[in-house]
């Protein structure tokens, strides 16, 4: 949020890795064994909300510079994510 100016030029080498960030990797979700219980745990989660983060970001400094078709298929898919985890 502080200077997002700095980034507004890299946007389209930068883009590509932050909608990267929004996707729920199986890879990094694990079960764990709570005695009769079994709980995920998705490792993954931190990373999601910090692309997310970013995004919002984005969105209020630099929409003009946003493809927002991708944007919003990005988006759609984080409102998506599973809400147990």
């Amino acid at each position: 949020h502080n200077k997002p100016g700095l980034i507004r030029d890299l946007l389209p080498v930068c883009l590509p890795a932050l909608y990267g960030g929004t996707a729920e990797k199986a890879e990094l979700v694990r079960q764990v064994d709570l005695g009769p219980f079994k709980h995920k745990v998705d490792d993954g989660l931190d990373i999601r909300k910090a692309a997310f983060e970013c995004m919002d970001t984005l969105l209020d400094t630099c929409l003009e510079r946003l493809d927002t078709g991708v944007f919003i298929h990005h988006l759609i898919s984080g409102l998506r994510d599973n809400h147990d985890i």
